[in-house]
């Protein structure tokens, strides 16, 4: 039911940000492309069986409004110009003129803030296995 392929949607936007902090987002959209049931090699994925293209588009619209937002929960790298070095760091939302509200624990209301409008050019995600989706 809808329920169901609301949680399959859930299911693929987490798995697609996994690989988007690993730096492999291009890869993972293009194998989810051709295994879907219209693709061009369809095979099942695990108990979904083989899933809807609409539901990978679903996903993948939901993973490009993420990144719009500025990638919220994200764990990133800022590059502190004061200190001079990388430090690890969480995104807590983006601001209207594109900044970053960066926080060192994630607290979404923005209330942990440790870096308020930080640069987006100097944030790059931290690869950290295991935070949007289990391994595999």
């Amino acid at each position: 039911g809808a329920g169901d392929r609301r949680e399959l949607v859930a299911s693929l936007l987490a798995f697609l940000k996994e690989y988007h902090i690993r730096g492999e987002e291009e890869a993972v959209r293009a194998m989810l492309q051709d295994v879907c049931a219209e693709g061009r090699e369809p095979r099942p994925l695990g108990r979904w069986g083989c899933v809807a293209k609409r539901d990978v588009e679903a996903a993948v619209a939901a993973l490009e409004a993420w990144k719009e937002r500025g990638r919220e929960t994200m764990p990133v790298h800022y590059w502190s110009l004061t200190n001079q070095q990388d430090v690890e760091c969480f995104v807590l939302g983006k601001n209207d003129n594109g900044t970053l509200d960066l926080g060192y624990t994630l607290a979404l209301d923005r209330t942990s803030a440790s870096k308020r409008g930080a640069d987006a050019k100097l944030v790059n995600p931290r690869r950290c296995d295991g935070w949007y989706a289990p391994p595999a």
